[in-house]
This record gives C-alpha cells, sequence and structure tokens, in this order.
C-alpha cells in the first residue's frame, strides 16, 4: 500500500534538491512494527462458554445440564485456605431449572459466591476486584502486574506475569534482583 504526502514546508527550498513547496510526493506507506509476542495474562481472557461436564460440582442443589452453556462474566480473588483463588462467576444460558448462574473456584462449582468462599475456606471480609494493570521495564525486560483491591482495611493485592501474589511491589522487586 502506498500513500500520498504533499509537501506543506520544504526545509531546502525551490532549487536546492528538495521537492517544491505544495507538490505531492509518492511515498511508501509506514508499516506498523510487529507486536512483540508476550505471555500476557493482563488484561483477564475475553468471556469464555465453559462446558459445564468440565465442572465438579460439590453441592448436592441442582445438577448441571449437558445443554446448559455458562459465559464468565466476572472474576474476583481471595486468600483461600493459605492460597490466593480466582473465584469466576458464571451465566448461565438458556437459564433454567437445570441450568443455572454460578460460581467455580477451580473446578468445583457452586451456586452462590458465599458457598464457594465458605467451602474453600476463604476470606469473607476481603474479596478483590481487578483495579487496574500496569506493563513495566525491570532488568530491561517488559513485565506486568495486576493491581487488585478489596477497599476497607484489605491490603491491595499485586498480581505479577509469573504468577507470583505481593501485597508490595517492593518485595517483589526486591525478590527479583536485576544481575
Amino acid at each position: 500500500m502506498r500513500g500520498w504526502l504533499v509537501v506543506a514546508l520544504s526545509i531546502l527550498g525551490p532549487g536546492c534538491g528538495g521537492p517544491e513547496l505544495g507538490s505531492v510526493v509518492d511515498v511508501p506507506a509506514l508499516a506498523a512494527p510487529p507486536m512483540p509476542k508476550t505471555a500476557s495474562w493482563l488484561p483477564p481472557p475475553p468471556p469464555r462458554v465453559l462446558a459445564p461436564t468440565t465442572l465438579v460440582s460439590p453441592v448436592s442443589d441442582g445438577a448441571l445440564a449437558l445443554d446448559c452453556h455458562r459465559t464468565d462474566v466476572d472474576v474476583k480473588l481471595s486468600l483461600c485456605s493459605g492460597r490466593w483463588r480466582y473465584i469466576w462467576q458464571w451465566k448461565a444460558e438458556p437459564a433454567s431449572e437445570a441450568c443455572r448462574d454460578g460460581f467455580t473456584v477451580g473446578t468445583s462449582w457452586y451456586p452462590t459466591q458465599a458457598a464457594a468462599l465458605s467451602a474453600e475456606g476463604c476470606s469473607t471480609a476481603c474479596v478483590y476486584r481487578a483495579a487496574s494493570a500496569a506493563l513495566f521495564v525491570h532488568c530491561g525486560q517488559k513485565d506486568e502486574e495486576m493491581q487488585w483491591s478489596a477497599g476497607g482495611d484489605c491490603p491491595d493485592v499485586y498480581v505479577y506475569s509469573d504468577g507470583s501474589f505481593w501485597t508490595d511491589p517492593a518485595g517483589w522487586e526486591k525478590a527479583h534482583p536485576c544481575p
């Protein structure tokens, strides 16, 4: 693809080898450089359709219907039995008695967020939502972090591209010194 450039100002001026003022010059179009490939998980992935048969249901109310499809609509984070876990919220389609909305932690299915938090031993005082994401350069390499906030007395949590969770970004930097 080629583009056109109308020269509005010629530094060289007339007769000095440059294009004349107001002349039209055919120039090759500038192509954007290819985007580098990264193992990025930020921002959260686009909505997914969950095949109900891939879930293990630890609750007895409501079997998972085979003709039911669920799409993730939200994700939260909580400290569950000493480790950070993601709590995914799912919207059922078509909604029916056999096809209900619900939540997952790992591959375990729960009808409500409260049931998921309770069964997994998660903190109910600090349930985090994604607050911000940042790309940064560390030791000459591109890296990324995602900040999760719960408000109140809950400290913010930072999740880094290596999958680690920190409540203090300085702690991550200290644990990852440049060579």
